[in-house]
């Protein structure tokens, strides 16, 4: 997106050299204004319809790497939590088996 959003900056530029030089035109009573209003308008139409869908694109990703981050957070701690839990859970287990096995060796 960094690279796209570095070529629409230059084209600002050209938009803005373009839009210049029609308002020039048009206001020199140049023989095709008419045309060149009307080009003009549909080009900036054109610009802002691209401005408002690179807008939005930047808004999905953003919220694409919330939610990618929210994931990725969720089975972090899910993770620790089967980590922390299975620990202790085994360590009983272990001394039950102990205890179990030192109850039978004084019974034998």
């Amino acid at each position: 997106m960094k690279e796209f959003d570095q070529d629409l900056a230059v084209e600002a530029a050209r938009v803005h050299t373009i839009n210049k030089l029609a308002e020039k035109l048009v206001s020199q009573g140049h023989a095709g204004s008419a045309d060149i209003t009307n080009r003009q308008q549909a080009l900036n139409e054109r610009w802002n319809r691209l401005q408002d869908r690179a807008s939005e694109r930047r808004q999905q990703l953003a919220e694409a790497c919330e939610m990618h981050a929210f994931d990725r957070d969720c089975k972090d701690v899910s993770d620790l939590i089967n980590e922390k839990v299975s620990r202790p859970l085994l360590f009983d287990l272990c001394q039950i088996y102990i205890t179990h096995e030192n109850k039978l060796f004084e019974q034998r």
